[in-house]
């Protein structure tokens, strides 16, 4: 399986915290404050397998800064807290389901 990149960019600073575009390609999949992330619910939604290989990079840097999988990378927030940590994603009632793979 190809390992799929989405490529971050800042966006516009909401009144909650900076929003950044998630990019695959030149399709923009989401602007959120957590993109990569939101960007992989979005993926997973179109029908993209849990188990496909998922890459982050920031706009202009070759350097992939975060790997995981369009599955586990979409079952997961960042909690505000000093370190930020990924924590699981509560569902919300008739929220679309994250494969376990």
């Amino acid at each position: 399986m190809d390992e799929l990149v989405i490529t971050v960019k800042a966006g516009r600073l909401a009144k909650d915290g900076q929003l950044y575009e998630a990019r695959l390609g030149d399709e923009l999949l989401c602007i959120h404050r957590e993109a990569f992330l939101e960007g992989a619910r979005v993926l997973h939604a179109r029908g993209i397998p849990g188990g496909t290989p998922l890459a982050m990079k920031y706009a202009g840097d070759p350097m992939v800064c975060l790997r995981s999988t369009v599955g586990k990378a979409a079952r997961l927030v960042v909690e505000d807290s000093s370190p930020p940590k990924f924590r699981k994603l509560k569902p919300k009632p008739h929220a679309v389901v994250v494969d376990e793979a």
